[in-house]
This record gives C-alpha cells, sequence and structure tokens, in this order.
C-alpha cells in the first residue's frame, strides 16, 4: 500500500522513491504506460517556475511542478531540502568562504524562507500569515543591522544638512522623526510583497537569490568605494582586506548567482531585469554616497543592502502577476 495516496497521478508514482513504497495502482499502471512516449504534465497555476533539470534533479522538478496541485508537501519539501537547496547552498557557499563568509547570512535567511513557504503551503495558511513570518526572518537572522543603516540614513538624508552634520546624524544613536516613518513604510512593502508572491509564486526563487545578491552589492561598495570616515566598521573592514581580490569573488559571485539562478528556472528575462535594476541601484547609491556623505559608511552600505532586498522582491511580487 502506497504511504501517501490510493489513487496515484503517474507523476506522483515517481516521486515514491523518495519513500521507498510503490503502492499496487502505481505498478499497474507504469507497466501499461511502458512503451509509450512521456508525456509533461502542465504546471498548474501557482506552482513555482522551475523548469526541467537533467536527471539528477529531475524528481526535484516534478515535485515542484506538480506542488499546489495532489502531491503531499512533504514530499515536496523532502525533495528541496535535499537536492534544490544543497545545490544553492555548496555554490554560493563556496563563493561565501572565498569573499569571507560575507554572504553566508544570506544564504541561511534564503534557506529560511525556503522552508517557510513549505510550511505555509503544507497547511494552507494565510496570506497575511505567511508575509509577516517572511518580513520578519531577515530581522531575525541579521539581527536589524542592515535596518538600522538604513533608518540613519533615511534621517540623515531628510535633515537638509551639510555634509558634516549628516555624518554626525548616522553616527549618533539616537533616531530622528524620518527614521522610523521610512523603515515602517519599507516593512509595508516588503509584507505586501511577500503576501503577492505567496499568492503568485512563479518567481520565488529571486526572493531565494535576492537577500544573497543584496550582500554581496553591499559587500563590494565597502571595499570598492572611499571610506567617508577614518573610523567605524567599513573603514575596519575595507583597511583590513584584499580589496582587489574581494571585489574581484564578490563580482563573480553575483554573476553566478544569476546565472544559477536562470539555470534553475529559464527565466533568462527575469534574471536580466534584475540585474539591470541592481546595477542601476548600485550607481545612484555610489553617487549618493559620495556627493552626499564623501564616500561610504557602514550605515550607507546597509541602506545598500536594504534597498537591494526590497528590489528583488518587488521583481519577483510584479514578475509573478505578468507570468
Amino acid at each position: 500500500m502506497c504511504t501517501y495516496n490510493t489513487h496515484c497521478a503517474p507523476m506522483i508514482a515517481s516521486l515514491h522513491k523518495l519513500c521507498g513504497k510503490v503502492c499496487a495502482e502505481c505498478k499497474k499502471q507504469k507497466k501499461a504506460k511502458k512503451g509509450l512516449p512521456h508525456k509533461r504534465a502542465a504546471a498548474p497555476a501557482g506552482a513555482l517556475g522551475f523548469r526541467r533539470l537533467p536527471e539528477v534533479c529531475g524528481l526535484v522538478v516534478q515535485t515542484l511542478v506538480a506542488l499546489g496541485g495532489n502531491v503531499p508537501a512533504e514530499i515536496a519539501l523532502h525533495a528541496v531540502t535535499h537536492e534544490v537547496l544543497p545545490v544553492f547552498l555548496v555554490v554560493v557557499g563556496i563563493l561565501c568562504v572565498a569573499a569571507g563568509h560575507i554572504q553566508l547570512v544570506g544564504v541561511v535567511i534564503g534557506a529560511i524562507q525556503w522552508i517557510w513557504f513549505m510550511f505555509c503551503r503544507y497547511f494552507d495558511a494565510n496570506m497575511l500569515f505567511f508575509a509577516v513570518g517572511a518580513t520578519l526572518i531577515p530581522l531575525c537572522i541579521s539581527g536589524g543591522i542592515h535596518l538600522d543603516g538604513l533608518c540613519d540614513t533615511c534621517d540623515a538624508l531628510c535633515s537638509f544638512g551639510d555634509r558634516e552634520k549628516r555624518l554626525a546624524i548616522l553616527k549618533d544613536p539616537h533616531v530622528g522623526a524620518f527614521g522610523p516613518m521610512w523603515i515602517s513604510a519599507f516593512f509595508l512593502a516588503e509584507c505586501g510583497c511577500f503576501a503577492q508572491i505567496y499568492a503568485k509564486s512563479a518567481l520565488f526563487p529571486v526572493v531565494l537569490c535576492g537577500f544573497t545578491l543584496a550582500r554581496t552589492m553591499g559587500g563590494r561598495k565597502v571595499v570598492a568605494s572611499p571610506c567617508a570616515k577614518d573610523s567605524g566598521l567599513a573603514h575596519i573592514f575595507a583597511v583590513n582586506s584584499d580589496k582587489k581580490m574581494v571585489s574581484c569573488v564578490l563580482c563573480a559571485e553575483f554573476i553566478i548567482i544569476l546565472l544559477l539562478f536562470i539555470w534553475l528556472t529559464g527565466h533568462v528575462l527575469t534574471a536580466a531585469v534584475l540585474a539591470v535594476l541592481l546595477i542601476a541601484w548600485y550607481g545612484i547609491h555610489e553617487r549618493l554616497s559620495i556627493r552626499t556623505f564623501g564616500g561610504i559608511t557602514g550605515d550607507l552600505a546597509g541602506f545598500c543592502i536594504s534597498i537591494s532586498e526590497l528590489l528583488c522582491l518587488v521583481v519577483a511580487a510584479v514578475g509573478g502577476l505578468v507570468l
């Protein structure tokens, strides 16, 4: 007797290899269809946007395509956590070691976001419940260090003072009026994007890549941009690292993550749009940092990372509506 279903679809039958138990009905269907050309099932609406991969990930693709249909979510979760995630984590993990573990936090956040998504799908959770939890995950993992930079930077940019006054605001441990307002808007935007992504999850893989891509940009800011002052975490990291080597590794990591995203999903246009938006934001942030503050600081790097994450979520949310 099959563990999961008494009448299993042909696609589900192949997934029983994961649990080692195949029902008699599945065996009959397999014998009846032996010698006939394989016909792929159409992906249901809302299925994750993964295309067919080589044989090593074949079962994973079938699981993901059927997710939201008749495949038990525990099988999908088993396949995802044992095949797709290791591919992503191993490749990016190696690059993180080369870059000084800067992006490892992004990989962890992406992995937990995936598990949270699968958990909510399995229990048919409410959209708002998923969105609030997904919004809080990066805050809990990173400790809010980048959001602190976002808050302080918004305070400084809205002060309309000179460069020295704005740098003093970045250093000031107290929070002004503008910081909480903009960080509240940031949380609302993130929560709204997560809710839309949960409803239309074709580009959910963008979320997994986004947290790591954002940290490659923030890390390169620290080592490739001039420091605004001779103190602080950004200055310490900059003077104690091989700037050229770290910068090259981070650029390579950025490209490889996008190529990995294309390989896993087949969404070339989405990857191109995402790359253009992030590179454009990188240039805008660079110009803003130098003209307004005279260079980069730890708070400005956190500001860059936070907005980069939000841009990735916007691409996933809007792209899910279009696809």
